[in-house]
């Protein structure tokens, strides 16, 4: 792998059964990250790398509404700065301004600030 920070975590394969109807030709990155987003979300891992991971998962596919799930679960355990997380937000919304994942994630995000 070329994620050495993650080297005490067994990555999870995507399991399409024995015999996939149309199986899908994910990239090598897509696959890697999502195999190693799997395992930290079979073990609950909430921490900064975890946080940073659903970054990642959310750069290659910003409609995983898992991912942007997750991510709220990190910020608010680790105690994050969430307006530094509405200019994350910002950021995505303008590569992506009809996402409803983004949007939920940001109104939840909105609501807990209290603005």
């Amino acid at each position: 792998s070329d994620r050495p920070e993650w080297s005490d975590v067994i990555p999870i394969a995507q399991d399409d059964g024995p015999n996939p109807v149309v199986p899908i030709a994910y990239s090598a990155e897509f696959s890697n990250t999502m195999d190693y987003f799997r395992a930290i979300l079979q073990s609950d891992e909430r921490s900064e790398r975890a946080l940073q991971l659903t970054e990642d998962v959310i750069a290659l596919n910003s409609g995983n509404y898992t991912a942007w799930h997750f991510r709220r679960l990190c910020l608010f355990v680790l105690g994050s700065d969430l307006r530094k997380e509405l200019q994350f937000v910002k950021g995505m919304a303008e590569e992506s301004p009809k996402n409803y994942q983004l949007w939920y994630h940001r109104r939840v995000i909105v609501d807990t600030i209290g603005d």
